[in-house]
């Protein structure tokens, strides 16, 4: 059985966010091409889903970024899935911490 490493991704938006902008409000000031984006991002995320590659993800609420916890065999496997990230490569985001974790709990 292949062992599974944990890692916690800290993704920053790359535009200006007004402190105290909430998550509604950062979303209705992107572009149409940044909300294509956001699309994409949702789409690559199921697919991870499907494929059992992502433990937990979600936006922060107050629209300072998103977190994201791969369940992978490697690092070099979280990085291959963090370069194809929509929101990555077209630097809407950018990764503001990557850290190895132990996952301790869960439920």
């Amino acid at each position: 059985m292949e062992s599974l490493e944990y890692y916690f991704y800290l993704l920053k938006p790359s535009i200006e966010v007004k402190h105290g902008t909430t998550l509604d409000e950062f979303i209705s000031s992107l572009t149409e091409v940044q909300k294509g984006i956001l699309e994409e991002h949702f789409a690559y995320m199921e697919k991870l889903v499907k494929q059992k590659k992502i433990l937990i993800g979600g936006p922060l609420l107050d629209a300072n970024g998103l977190v994201l916890i791969f369940r992978v065999s490697s690092k070099d496997e979280a990085d291959q899935i963090i370069s194809q990230e929509p929101t990555i490569f077209s630097n809407l985001f950018e990764i503001a911490e990557c850290h190895p974790i132990q996952i301790a709990v869960s439920s």
